[in-house]
């Protein structure tokens, strides 16, 4: 009768377990330490690169600026721009900056400065995006995102997973 219980109690431990392990290859909890969305926590959906207008994509950024050319942080942006849309590029002398319009409907000015650092504008020309990559944004202005060399498209290959906001 003890045996009975106690193997049924270590098939329910390991059924949980197994459980647990299971869905967190796929959906996990990530921390967004850039300040360019309001949300703090989002639950990644880890390996959905299925991205589309206005969804959030988490992914792993190398900064210039860091010392070990290895190393990266996990950033949360917002799709705005798809492999294969036109990035629309005009110098805008009402802002002494470039702006970029994309097929979303959105267009984003560049800064020439943000937070004391200097960046360069993405592109001074028309260009395509190209197929796999997106242009990524921030939601608070000025932020730095894709509309900077120094920050770039995001590629597939930097994609962790499809974010969604906790609160």
């Amino acid at each position: 009768m003890l045996n009975k219980k106690l193997l049924r109690d270590i098939s329910a431990v390991w059924l949980v377990i197994i459980a647990i392990y299971a869905i967190s290859r796929h959906w996990q909890l990530k921390y967004n330490g850039s300040t360019s969305l309001p949300q703090i926590l989002w639950i990644a959906h880890i390996g959905d690169k299925n991205l589309h207008y206005n969804d959030y994509v988490i992914f792993k950024f190398h900064d210039y600026r860091m010392p070990n050319h290895n190393d990266y942080e996990v950033v949360v942006k917002q799709v705005s721009g798809v492999g294969g849309d036109e990035i629309t590029a005009s110098y805008e002398s009402e802002f002494d900056n470039w702006a970029y319009k994309l097929p979303s409907g959105r267009t984003f000015i560049t800064y020439e400065t943000i937070s004391g650092w200097h960046f360069n504008p993405l592109t001074s020309h028309n260009m395509k995006i190209p197929k796999g990559c997106y242009f990524v944004n921030g939601l608070h202005q000025p932020t730095f995102d894709s509309r900077y060399k120094e920050f770039g498209l995001v590629c597939e290959s930097q994609i962790i997973a499809k974010g969604y906001p906790v609160f």
